[in-house]
């Protein structure tokens, strides 16, 4: 079976805007506040004509902090699915002392779509606007595009490229997917 080729995308910062306060991001935990980005349908339908897999790759602590419940979490991966051609969205409600496998920067929740959809990590990409999301992606193995919104936080690991948007990412997958 051939292996398949994926995009591993970031929730919050990638397809929907972040809260963002003195410079950190954070994730909305009202319905209101869950605002996707504009054209984003566009970036997605060009990475599926592309034969990318789409797989949303989350943190989302607040469940377990109890700042966001399960189900708005699941309202909100309604909204995405209904926007956008999505493959699967794969989350952690996990905090960062869970010391779970799938809370970013670790790898799990990218192990577990690799056994679900058969994919080759070494034709695949992560993209993200935060460190987590680029050392996810080169301990998996795949390419990384940081978004950089100039949040203040600094990164651990270069990406293999950094970009403004979303849009400048999905440009820069297929002019490296012609290339090859």
């Amino acid at each position: 079976m051939v292996k398949q080729k994926c995009v591993f995308l970031d929730r919050d910062g990638v397809l929907n805007q972040p809260i963002v306060i003195n410079g950190k991001p954070y994730s909305p935990r009202k319905l209101e506040q869950f605002k996707l980005y504009p054209n984003i349908r566009k970036s997605i339908n060009k990475l599926v004509d592309l034969d990318f897999l789409i797989i949303v790759i989350t943190n989302q602590p607040d469940v377990a902090t109890g700042h966001l419940s399960i189900e708005l979490l699941k309202q909100f991966n309604m909204i995405l699915f209904s926007s956008i051609k999505l493959t699967d969205i794969f989350f952690c409600t996990h905090l960062e002392r869970d010391k779970c496998n799938c809370r970013k920067p670790k790898t799990g929740m990218i192990n577990d779509a690799v056994l679900r959809y058969n994919i080759d990590l070494d034709r695949s990409f992560v993209i993200g606007d935060r460190w987590r999301d680029i050392d996810c992606g080169i301990k998996s193995g795949c390419k990384t595009i940081f978004i950089d919104y100039a949040y203040d936080e600094k990164l651990n690991n270069n990406p293999h490229a950094i970009v403004g948007d979303l849009s400048s990412a999905v440009n820069l997958i297929e002019k490296w997917s012609l290339d090859d």
